[in-house]
């Protein structure tokens, strides 16, 4: 990197690290999340091109190549496309009442290992931001009285009190060997019961019919199988530097 010093030009020799550490780490080796198999589903909604807009956004479609894109034909029921609402990125943001998106039906059975970026403005109640379908519902994070749970058949609850902040959601889901993080802190060990997602997923809902999300939802990766914990703290660290948390 050649400065100027007076009349002289002085060269200096940089690193890997310095080069991170001048331009920002993610714009020398950008994190892709295809580069960890078994990607089942990717919803960004920093990612104009994925977002179609109607009354509100009537379909968000997947970035994991399944096609499992979300949608909302009824307007009344589409969540609002926030320009710049974390850091700067969209987000998608879902008003409580009856805004709701449901994946296009697909099957994915445990061990699975899930992310979200996600703020929570309820206070009270049990809310589903991330719900399934039908008897079987499964891969839930959700808040339950003041406590982030994650859900399969049995209810795995954090050790931490909810808030509204925004946070980054991490869950493996894996029978009586589940885990639930929170902005890369373990919250939960244990049972999250054997339940398995079988007609995809319901954004912003319990079940596509109560418990509705006031809050927003920045980004969803849906992976098949267990990541391993490095796997986990490197998608970990790509979500919390994307969207500035």
């Amino acid at each position: 990197m050649p400065l100027k010093l007076g009349t002289q030009d002085v060269t200096l020799k940089l690193g890997s690290q310095d080069v991170a550490a001048y331009l920002g780490a993610e714009s020398v080796s950008a994190f892709d999340p295809t580069s960890i198999d078994g990607l089942a589903l990717w919803l960004d909604a920093a990612d104009t091109s994925t977002v179609t807009l109607d009354t509100g956004v009537s379909v968000w479609a997947d970035k994991s190549g399944n096609g499992r894109n979300a949608s909302q034909s009824t307007g009344n029921n589409q969540p609002i496309y926030t320009a710049g609402g974390l850091n700067g990125k969209n987000v998608l943001t879902f008003d409580g009442t009856n805004d709701t998106m449901p994946t296009a039906s697909f099957t994915q059975n445990q061990p699975s290992t899930m992310f979200a970026v996600v703020q929570v403005l309820n206070t009270s109640g049990s809310i589903n931001f991330i719900d399934g379908f039908g008897v079987n519902r499964a891969a839930i994070f959700r808040r339950v009285t003041n406590n982030w749970t994650a859900f399969a058949g049995a209810e795995l609850v954090g050790s931490t009190s909810t808030d509204t902040n925004w946070h980054t959601f991490s869950a493996v889901f894996n029978t009586t060997s589940s885990l639930l993080r929170v902005d890369g802190t373990q919250i939960a060990s244990g049972n999250v019961g054997s339940q398995n997602v079988t007609t995809g997923l319901s954004l912003g809902s319990y079940n596509g019919t109560s418990g509705y999300l006031n809050g927003s939802i920045a980004e969803v990766l849906f992976y098949g199988g267990v990541l391993t914990a490095s796997q986990i703290a490197a998608v970990e660290t790509h979500l919390q530097k994307k969207w500035g948390l």
